[in-house]
């Protein structure tokens, strides 16, 4: 009678509800839903997200030229090269101080510091789609997978005791702390 694909179930009258489900990934993320949102990381989100709007009224060749160099730098090189290629799979060598530049780069995207976002990560992949993959979409959807997790989640952005356990290789440099 009742469906629960999803972090909320549809009855077949249409009607949504919170529905008792059995499904372990579920009642995880209605666990962690209950713990409730995380204020400064909802703010952050909230406020960076309608400052982006004001963008609209600043157009310039200029500033989107700014901007496209500037996501290349915290995506491209920060993110994918930086922090997943990088530091998270050891996927190649490179300099320290290219390393650290890279770094910088990733904690520009506002997704947390190289020793959270790399630990997270690893637990991600060791747990990948099961209990304990921090941001399954198993948990709630795609919803739950791009942000949601975060809002809600466990995301232990300032236990570096916790998150060494997952990234000892970058807790032994008080550079990524």
């Amino acid at each position: 009678d009742v469906c629960s694909s999803d972090l909320y179930s549809w009855s077949r009258a249409g009607s949504l509800s919170l529905g008792v489900v059995s499904n372990p990934y579920l009642e995880k993320a209605q666990q962690q839903i209950k713990l409730g949102v995380s204020p400064v990381t909802t703010g952050v989100l909230v406020v960076f997200h309608l400052m982006s709007l004001l963008a609209v009224f600043t157009f310039s060749w200029r500033n989107l030229i700014v901007a496209l160099v500037l996501h290349w730098l915290a995506v491209g090189l920060g993110i994918s090269m930086g922090y997943h290629r990088l530091h998270t799979h050891r996927g190649f060598k490179t300099y320290k101080w290219f390393d650290y530049f890279l770094a910088v780069c990733g904690t520009m995207t506002l997704e947390g510091g190289p020793m959270f976002w790399v630990g997270t990560h690893r637990i991600h992949h060791a747990k990948s789609d099961l209990p304990g993959d921090p941001h399954s979409p198993r948990l709630g959807g795609g919803f739950w997978a791009h942000m949601g997790w975060i809002i809600f989640g466990e995301t232990h952005h300032n236990d570096s005791k916790f998150m060494a356990k997952y990234a000892p290789d970058l807790a032994k440099h008080k550079f990524y702390l």
